[in-house]
């Protein structure tokens, strides 16, 4: 059998891929655990700042936070009303049948926020360039208002802000391309951090920032054109790596971008490059000590089992949810 038809095979016997809600991908002491430590929060303020990656992190503290049926989707809670407190967002849920895994309908989204009957306030902003950082708090910034506005919770400045670029950074040409600007944030990536960091704290300056570091890629986790980009960039001495259909792929990188097979291989989505976008984070965060670090790549790697399409890690989002409020709850 052809290695693709088997990578799509695994793919499809994986126990990770996300369910229709979010809820299942968690154990109920696993919610319990996130739910005691979210109550801490009370009258506090936590913005996240970040790709689907982050989304989905809201969307698991929000769920549990709302008190939302484990087997119900979020949409659906929300359209339906069932939970408790209080939820907004950037424009209305319609299509109460979308599940909590569907990237293309929740990417839709520039902001969603939530506040529990314990008065925490947990928010989310979408980013997925590099660019568009002081946009982005703009946004975010009108969405809190608008919220507290409606419900009478949230403030801005938030209390912390916990923020990430990443894997939109990364291309897989020609399964998924990038713009040319991200290729270029993803070879100065420790410079990208460093600028943000000091565009949050003019933006928030008495809020607390945590930086999230990327989740690890799971190369073996890419299936269909993903897995035929990944292989062809599996190492020189590899035998995949010298077949016409690898050297194909990696000449047509070269061409769309106009660089050259070495950058195509630094800037690729792969657990290498997310490797190396870690490192970088911690270094140009590490001369200033007030910054925290949520280390979801440490929590991520080698978790292969975890993930159904080698980027996103519904069944450890309470895990790591649980180490950002721990971490929190130590900073309080």
């Amino acid at each position: 059998m052809p290695p693709r038809r088997v990578a799509r095979r695994v793919a499809r016997e994986l126990p990770a891929a996300m369910k229709s809600s979010m809820g299942l991908s968690s154990t109920a002491a696993e919610d319990a655990l996130v739910s005691s430590l979210l109550r801490r929060l009370s009258h506090r303020v936590v913005q996240f700042v970040g790709d689907s990656t982050l989304r989905n992190q809201f969307v698991q503290l929000a769920r549990v936070g709302l008190e939302i049926p484990r087997t119900l989707p979020l949409a659906m809670a929300v359209t339906q009303h069932n939970f408790s407190g209080a939820f907004s967002s950037s424009s209305p849920i319609k299509q109460s049948d979308r599940p909590d895994s569907s990237n293309g309908y929740w990417g839709g989204f520039g902001s969603m926020l939530a506040t529990t009957p314990a008065n925490a306030t947990i928010a989310y902003a979408k980013i997925w360039g590099c660019t568009e950082l002081t946009s982005t708090l703009l946004a975010a910034r009108k969405a809190m208002n608008r919220h507290q506005r409606r419900t009478g919770h949230g403030r801005w400045p938030p209390d912390v802000i916990v923020w990430n670029f990443g894997l939109h950074l990364l291309h897989m040409y020609p399964a998924r391309p990038v713009p040319t600007v991200s290729l270029r944030c993803a070879l100065g990536y420790g410079e990208l951090v460093h600028s943000s960091l000091h565009e949050l704290q003019r933006a928030a300056p008495t809020a607390r920032l945590m930086w999230r570091t990327t989740n690890a890629v799971c190369d073996s986790g890419f299936v269909g054109d993903w897995y035929d980009v990944i292989h062809a960039y599996s190492g020189s001495r590899s035998a995949s790596y010298q077949l016409p259909a690898a050297r194909r792929v990696r000449e047509r990188c070269t061409r769309r971008y106009n660089v050259s097979e070495a950058v195509c291989d630094r800037t690729v989505m792969s657990r290498q490059n997310t490797l190396a976008q870690q490192r970088l984070a911690l270094k140009a965060l590490s001369d200033d000590p007030g910054v925290g670090v949520l280390d979801a790549f440490a929590l991520t790697d080698g978790q292969c089992t975890s993930t159904a399409d080698g980027r996103h890690y519904p069944n450890l989002l309470a895990r790591i949810n649980t180490n950002l409020l721990q971490e929190l709850a130590r900073a309080a």
